[in-house]
């Protein structure tokens, strides 16, 4: 992963949030007498998050609709923000990776205190993986100096990632202990696991290894972290990754007699009122969400490969897409 220096990171993205206002003007309209953006934007001061909220209000910007769309958390409250970002990660574990005493993370969770601009960034990338998604929906970040190698590393990612969905599953299964139990990358591991071959497997690993996804330490790939969920701009590509998914998940019902235990399967036909539908939809965005957090701060022994879909399909867009609804052929 690109380095990252944070404190940089801070001042240049409250330059782009203050984009052509005055620095003196800004500090007046947020009840300062002096000039507090300088000090802000020149690293005298440090800028708490709870600062960050008040500043995003005066420009304009709903910072609340950032780290929702951003991160799934629903609150811009310090101490629901740090306990989101932690997920299941034990509190010294995620103190050790923030280079922080416990201590002071227990605090924040408990409300005693709250953390600088800086620290939350660091979380947000240390902890999840979604910094430049959370800056993304906050500015335009060609306005960010230090963060250009980053967005390039990302994008190369979310490239492959959308050219190649497969990717995913095979930086998936390089995490599991199954595979890092191996002294050196086992040749047709991956190949048997979703059934390509030998070739493709290559193929696949050396284009991971390419965009800095992966890396080959002592004789087998590592997966380098990065945010989990990497989502197409376009709604061509994006509508190519769900069906990829989808049909992946079909075409594994299909070859099985009966669900594993391990696997979870649920659906439902139901009318519903557009009020009662828009709070399904904020249900269901939470849901997945809250999925991804747990995925992205899981830091025990991973035993399990996951694939997770979920459809919700209005009946009259199905119906006008052409497509045909699924023929009963047994009554029984």
């Amino acid at each position: 992963m690109v380095y990252m220096n944070y404190d940089l990171l801070t001042q240049q993205l409250l330059k782009a949030i203050r984009n052509r206002r005055s620095q003196a003007g800004l500090s007046r309209k947020l009840g300062y007498s002096g000039n507090q953006i300088y000090r802000w934007e020149a690293g005298l001061r440090s800028i708490a998050w709870s600062d960050l909220t008040s500043l995003a209000k005066v420009c304009k910007i709903d910072l609340k609709a950032v780290v929702h769309k951003s991160i799934g958390c629903t609150s811009t409250d310090p101490q629901v923000v740090v306990t989101f970002l932690i997920g299941t990660t034990k509190i010294p574990e995620a103190a050790s990776k923030l280079q922080i005493s416990p201590q002071i993370l227990r605090r924040w969770i408990r409300g005693n205190s709250s953390p600088s601009l800086v620290q939350v960034l660091q979380m947000l990338d240390i902890l999840q993986g979604r910094l430049i998604d959370f800056l993304e929906h906050m500015v335009d970040c060609s306005q960010i100096d230090c963060l250009k190698a980053r967005l390039a590393d990302h994008r190369r990612r979310l490239d492959l990632n959308t050219n190649l969905p497969v990717a995913n599953l095979v930086t998936a299964i390089l995490e599991t202990s199954i595979y890092q139990s191996h002294e050196t990358h086992p040749v047709g591991f991956i190949a048997k696991a979703i059934g390509v071959s030998v070739e493709s497997e290559t193929e696949i690993l050396s284009k991971l290894a390419r965009v800095g996804a992966i890396r080959n330490t002592k004789g087998k790939f590592k997966v380098v972290p990065q945010s989990m969920e990497m989502k197409a701009k376009d709604i061509a590509t994006t509508m190519r990754q769900r069906l990829f998914w989808t049909e992946m998940a079909a075409e594994y019902l299909r070859n099985s007699n009966e669900l594993p235990q391990k696997s979870m399967f649920g659906w439902s036909v139901f009318s519903i009122s557009d009020d009662g539908y828009s709070a399904i939809q904020t249900k269901f965005r939470e849901f997945y969400a809250q999925v991804m957090s747990i995925a992205n701060s899981d830091s025990g022994q991973k035993n399990n490969v996951k694939i997770m879909n979920l459809q919700c399909l209005d009946l009259e867009d199905f119906s006008n897409s052409g497509a045909k609804s699924p023929k009963n052929e047994d009554n029984r």
